[in-house]
């Protein structure tokens, strides 16, 4: 990720956390939940190596897909596996894991209880974030 995009995440993050404190009724946060179960089984055989074609297992631990820490070391792993026979799988591996994520969605802070599941971001492994910085196209 380059410089930009961390700064604007850790923007977007500290933004969150200070209207989240400041109107803990009415701040608008961006929700994003872990991976829907049954999408993310399709894909555990490409994170965990049995999936890539005769590839093998992936050493590492089992993917744990409640953990954003656990399921993004499996797909840098299953990545590297599969780029150094065939770059193509390892897009595709990326583009598989992309859509068993689940959508993000916008709440207000006083219908998601601080510090829950229900107001982390999955995806980029925050308690809170909203969109406060404009995007870069």
């Amino acid at each position: 990720m380059d410089v930009v995009a961390e700064m604007m995440i850790a923007a977007n993050g500290a933004v969150a956390q200070r209207i989240a404190a400041a109107y803990p009724g009415a701040a608008l946060l961006r929700h994003h939940p872990p991976p829907r179960a049954q999408a993310f089984e399709q894909i555990r055989p490409l994170l965990e190596g049995s999936g890539l074609g005769g590839g093998g297992a992936i050493d590492g631990p089992p993917v744990d897909s409640s953990s954003n820490v656990s399921v993004a070391a499996a797909l840098a792993r299953a990545c590297a596996a599969a780029a150094a026979s065939d770059p193509a799988a390892a897009t595709l591996i990326k583009s598989l894991a992309t859509r068993a994520m689940s959508e993000a969605q916008y709440s207000s802070a006083g219908t998601t209880p601080p510090g829950t599941a229900q107001s982390y971001h999955y995806g980029l492994a925050l308690q809170y974030y909203t969109h406060f910085t404009s995007p870069i196209r």
